[in-house]
């Protein structure tokens, strides 16, 4: 991405260098949950990995995507800009756009964000599962989810890959466009030139 269009850089190659920056810390990080079966947080990770890719995605949503760069940079929130029909783009709307090619999104996020602020979900991850006389429940105050089966990880794990991949390829998109001067590059502002990279992710 950096050596393309002979190492110029735009705005949005800032946004998503700080996206690609936050992919790679919670991909580290999901490692770690999940050697100690830490599916609270695991769960809240997949949450924050397909938020990288709905909120990069907001850049092919409006009108002018470098001047929404700018907005970022500046600390404006996704959901306070707008797509090109007028409608904000909060997270609902932003789900809604990635489900005409990726119709897993809505599902996978409704599940996750459960893991977000104390719910329901936080309250079956504490219940021991067994019988027990009526009446009577048995709780676990622990990080690790020792009963959650080999499946439900396999489930989580296959859907922090598929939200990796959606973020990545439009990654790999906003490349291609950038080398072509095409697309969102058609009308790039160049803001100054890539400078070589000083670290190669290893995960």
């Amino acid at each position: 991405m950096m050596s393309a269009a002979d190492g110029a850089m735009y705005t949005v190659d800032i946004v998503a260098i700080a996206a690609l920056n936050r992919a790679s810390a919670l991909t580290a990080a999901l490692g770690v949950l999940i050697e100690r079966r830490n599916l609270v947080s695991a769960a809240g990770i997949l949450r924050m990995q397909l938020d990288n890719a709905l909120r990069f995605s907001a850049i092919w949503h409006v009108a002018d995507p470098h001047e929404a760069s700018r907005q970022i940079l500046r600390g404006v929130r996704v959901k306070d800009l707008k797509d090109k029909s007028g409608q904000k783009l909060t997270d609902a709307r932003l789900q809604e756009l990635a489900k005409q090619d990726s119709d897993w999104v809505p599902e996978v996020y409704e599940k996750a964000s459960g893991y977000i602020h104390l719910s329901t979900a936080h309250v079956a991850s504490a219940i021991v599962p067994g019988e027990l006389e009526e009446g009577h429940f048995q709780f676990k105050v622990s990080a690790e989810a020792e009963y959650v089966t080999d499946q439900t990880w396999l489930d989580a794990i296959a859907a922090f890959f598929a939200s990796t991949n959606l973020f990545l390829e439009l990654i790999k998109k906003w490349t291609t466009q950038k080398g072509a001067g095409r697309g969102l590059a058609a009308s790039a502002e160049r803001v100054g030139t890539a400078p070589p990279p000083t670290h190669k992710s290893t995960g």
